[in-house]
């Protein structure tokens, strides 16, 4: 069974990490972005697992990305 191999395991601890992000922040009195970013997630742990047929360190580098990219979009958004 292909998920169970590590880095299917390892996308979906990531999309269920981002969701749980994305719901914490609603907290705050935030919009919640929860599945915003937890899509985010999918849609780059399919292009690499799929695309580039990466294994769990490709998946994890590229989710590491996607968490400085919604970190810099989100500080930007801010000082408008």
């Amino acid at each position: 069974m292909f998920f169970t191999q590590p880095n299917f395991i390892l996308a979906g601890v990531l999309l269920f990490a981002f969701y749980t992000m994305g719901k914490e922040e609603a907290k705050h009195g935030r919009r919640d972005l929860g599945m915003i970013w937890a899509l985010f997630s999918a849609i780059v742990s399919g292009i690499v697992i799929g695309v580039f047929a990466g294994d769990w360190l490709p998946v994890l580098l590229a989710q590491v990305g996607l968490f400085f990219a919604i970190a810099v979009v989100r500080l930007l958004m801010e000082k408008r």
